[in-house]
């Protein structure tokens, strides 16, 4: 444990240090009581040796996708430097928007980094670099270009979804630089995925898994319309779905392309589970949020996101991942 709390330490150091952390700014780490204490330690360390002088703000423990407190909120909206280290518990609010929408407005920096410790090995083996966030940008430019994503696989996935504008409609690739997602217009999601990967749930209750026996989910008009049920695990995401009693909950909220060759799915974390290269990532249910710039929407609070394995995936005519392999086209500009 001593050698990992070093890993950790590092692998801390590493994004504060990339991420431009400097002596002078107000530097506010945001934890509650579920969030891993040698996690917290290892970023308070990390900020010390960069000398910066971290507040830590600690908040109970609440379900997902719920508001943090007030004064929580007041004292992140006084920051230069945010690290998020709670898990699966803010985003999609009123405060999150309302604090992302004050940063921005202000210049500062804010980024979530996972805080449990399942998180530990993404954080030691895939700190952001050059190299990823000249793939990033690379990956971002060919999207944004594009008027069409196409998701194909083996195993007969056949969906479309339209790019939309990417002025109001923004790719996002996050400060680690292991992804590039973006909310496609309402309603323009369509086809058959042939789902087989991994599966985490965020909200109202997380849970996670591996499917490994393809089943068949069909979209039409943005929404997920049939899910087969040929196996227990299409058995109970069907259910799942239907539990809500509400159209929004079917809603295919965002599509991310993974990037990141270092990130591993045999625990299902949620970093890795939005950044593993060659796969994508889709999500369904809720999606509100300054980073996609999707509009607040009154409905129920679900979200689960799914990460679709051995993927092609094409923006227009250009192919960024060939079954499950990043293709040399994102290496263009790159390190």
């Amino acid at each position: 444990m001593i050698g990992q709390r070093g890993e950790l330490l590092r692998g801390a150091f590493q994004r504060l240090q990339f991420w431009g952390l400097r002596e002078d700014h107000r530097f506010v780490l945001l934890a509650s009581t579920k969030t891993h204490q040698p996690i917290i330690d290892a970023f308070l360390g990390a900020a010390s040796g960069l000398g910066a002088e971290p507040v830590l703000v600690v908040i109970p423990d609440r379900r997902p996708f719920s508001d943090i407190p007030s004064s929580a909120e007041q004292t992140l909206n006084a920051a230069d430097f945010i690290i998020d280290l709670q898990h699966l518990t803010w985003g999609y609010t009123p405060s999150h928007d309302r604090v992302v929408r004050s940063v921005r407005q202000r210049q500062a920096f804010y980024t979530a980094v996972g805080g449990m410790p399942e998180d530990i090995p993404h954080i030691i083996k895939c700190p952001p670099t050059e190299k990823y966030r000249a793939r990033a940008r690379r990956a971002q430019e060919l999207i944004d270009g594009a008027r069409t994503i196409h998701v194909t696989t083996g195993q007969g996935t056949d969906l479309k979804v339209a790019r939309g504008d990417p002025r109001k409609l923004i790719a996002y690739p996050s400060p680690h630089f292991g992804q590039v997602a973006f909310a496609p217009p309402a309603g323009s999601a369509e086809g058959t995925i042939m789902f087989q990967g991994a599966v985490r749930i965020q909200a109202p209750d997380p849970q996670t898994f591996h499917v490994f026996e393809p089943f068949r989910i069909d979209l039409r008009d943005g929404r997920i319309t049939e899910i087969d049920r040929r196996n227990s695990w299409a058995h109970f995401l069907a259910d799942w779905f239907a539990s809500f009693d509400a159209p929004a909950a079917y809603q295919f909220a965002h599509i991310n392309i993974g990037l990141d060759e270092r990130a591993s799915l045999v625990q299902i974390d949620n970093m890795s589970v939005h950044f593993r290269a060659g796969g994508v990532l889709m999500g369904f249910g809720i999606n509100w949020t300054p980073l996609f710039g999707t509009p607040p929407v009154d409905g129920v609070l679900n979200h689960v996101d799914m990460h679709l394995v051995h993927v092609n995936y094409f923006a227009d005519n250009v192919q960024l991942v060939a079954d499950g392999r990043l293709t040399d086209v994102l290496n263009e500009g790159g390190n």
